[in-house]
């Protein structure tokens, strides 16, 4: 019994300290993967940011019905490019690690539409598949 409670004890230590590790890795690979995602976007390279989706990825655009999956993804990225949004920046706010498999990621989003400022917030939930994150969900909604 004693062995049992140690050892359950010892696997929280241990899952404890390993927590704020991962939680730094993820958040530079997130960092990473939003830069990317910008520079993707800017470049008119869409499959590659539909690619960043979870195939079962939930998407909740302003004012528009709720999308699923990759083809929800390239749908919404193409209505996007095809309204002349350009100039996109990401600035999160926070992001909070939920277990080992999902991080929340709550941010600011400026752009230009037709020569127009647009600001607005979104949430992202990052879902670890392997050994990359994919976005899981997906909403935001204009400030202006």
């Amino acid at each position: 019994m004693r062995r049992a409670i140690s050892h359950a004890l010892i696997s929280a230590i241990v899952l404890l300290t390993a927590l704020p590790v991962a939680a730094a890795e993820s958040d530079q690979s997130l960092q990473k993967m939003e830069r990317n995602l910008v520079d993707l976007y800017k470049n008119g390279d869409l499959e590659s940011i539909v690619q960043a989706y979870a195939p079962d990825a939930y998407i909740l655009p302003n004012l528009s019905p709720i999308l699923r999956g990759r083809d929800g993804a390239r749908q919404i990225w193409e209505a996007t490019q095809r309204d002349g949004v350009k100039g996109l920046k990401l600035a999160p706010v926070s992001r909070e690690q939920i277990g080992t498999t999902h991080i929340r990621e709550v941010g600011t989003f400026t752009a230009q539409m037709n020569n127009e400022p647009v600001e607005g917030k979104y949430v992202a939930v990052w879902k670890k598949v392997g050994n990359e994150w994919l976005i899981d969900t997906n909403m935001w909604n204009r400030t202006n």
